[in-house]
């Protein structure tokens, strides 16, 4: 691809920060927010069912999973 100034347009320089070098005008910027934030939230709500997952094995299902992870003493095998 060829450089507005007539130079080799090199994909180190897709990666710019800047993203009028990137060759994203305008919207482009909104496009990276806007999936930084879902995968962000999306992360949260991982991390929360994980640890509800954990309090129901611990509270409800009271089998002895949380000590496994928590205790090597505990550890299946040991």
């Amino acid at each position: 691809m060829e450089h507005p100034h007539g130079a080799v347009w090199h994909a180190h320089h897709a990666a710019s920060a800047d993203p009028r070098r990137a060759g994203l005008q305008g919207g482009g910027r909104g496009v990276f927010r806007e999936a930084h934030e879902l995968l962000a939230w999306g992360l949260i709500a991982l991390l929360g069912l994980h640890i509800a997952a954990a309090f129901k094995h611990h509270l409800i299902a009271r089998d002895d999973t949380v000590r496994r992870m928590t205790s090597p003493r505990y550890a299946r095998g040991a």
